[in-house]
């Protein structure tokens, strides 16, 4: 086979496998299977690096309190958003939750803290506060690197390197 029949191979292999993980994000597979909410407010849980939770709090942005999250270095945002109540229209006292996404990226004892508050009221006291310690052991999940690209399993790498070396030497 030449050269340019490997390098073909490859790029519809790469794109399919790309697909996939387009069509399972979307649709959920990759997401978290771990909630946690306001009733878990000072809990302890265990995540192995690589892992996602996803944390869902009530809010109320029409009345100008939101949720101002942090995470600790080992733990990383993959997405941020709110979803109003189905309420029918958008009046002020209509809340709805704020969800995250988030995964661990570092071993350890890490943390995610968020205050509930209206941002211009910089010296109030929060309405509320949320926190929750996550401790991180190593293995499990997706492998990432330090800028959350995902690699590819060491068995599909391995598999692509027998089935088509030429085209994996012309990548490297």
């Amino acid at each position: 086979m030449s050269v340019m029949r490997y390098s073909t191979m490859f790029l519809v292999v790469a794109g399919l496998c790309f697909a996939a993980v387009v069509a399972a994000t979307a649709s959920g597979a990759l997401l978290p299977d771990r909630t946690y909410g306001i009733d878990d407010d000072g809990t302890t849980v265990s995540l192995k690096k690589g892992e996602a939770l996803r944390v869902i709090l009530p809010e109320n942005p029409t009345t100008g309190y939101s949720w101002d999250l942090s995470l600790s270095d080992g733990l990383y945002l993959v997405s941020d958003r709110y979803i109003a109540d189905d309420t029918g229209s958008r009046r002020v006292g209509a809340g709805g939750i704020h969800i995250w996404d988030i995964r661990a990226r570092g071993i350890g004892p890490q943390h995610i803290n968020a205050v509930y508050r209206r941002p211009w009221e910089t010296n109030a006291a929060p309405e509320k506060t949320f926190d929750l310690k996550v401790r991180v052991t190593g293995g499990g999940g997706l492998k990432s690197d330090e800028d959350g690209w995902w690699r590819l399993p060491q068995m599909f790498r391995l598999s692509m390197l027998t089935k088509f070396p030429r085209a994996m030497q012309m990548v490297n």
